[in-house]
């Protein structure tokens, strides 16, 4: 089988090259831009989400959730999922009472022998 030669004209091989380096330059400067510029720095992002967060229940069961970077979730008894702080992993157990209130950065969690632990999550 022959192969074929796909001629360009020089207008076309300008533009299809300038295509190819302008649009990955600019969808980098795009991005350094916006990382550069942007007032909210990713701490501060999650602090806002976290502080957002509103619940109330006891943790029904425990378990990771692969799909989601095997994050650890509790299961509360309302059937909202919160998502566990790596760093918490250990203090919060099943039987557990946990209770969050929006505008806080502070978790409490109800111990079932009546101990009462605060995590924060700043």
């Amino acid at each position: 089988m022959e192969k074929q030669k796909f001629d360009m004209s020089k207008t076309d091989r300008i533009i299809f090259y300038s295509l190819m380096i302008v649009f990955p330059v600019l969808f980098v400067l795009f991005f350094l831009l916006q990382a550069i510029f942007d007032k909210e720095s990713s701490s501060d992002v999650f602090l806002k989400n976290a502080a957002s967060e509103n619940f109330n229940g006891k943790v029904d069961s425990l378990y990771f959730e692969k799909q989601n970077h095997n994050v650890k979730i509790a299961l509360l008894n309302n059937d909202y999922k919160f998502q566990i702080y790596r760093l918490w992993e250990a203090k919060i157990k099943v039987g557990d009472s946990l209770s969050k209130n929006k505008g806080s950065l502070q978790i409490e969690v109800f111990k079932k022998d009546k101990s009462k632990l605060i995590l924060d999550y700043r």
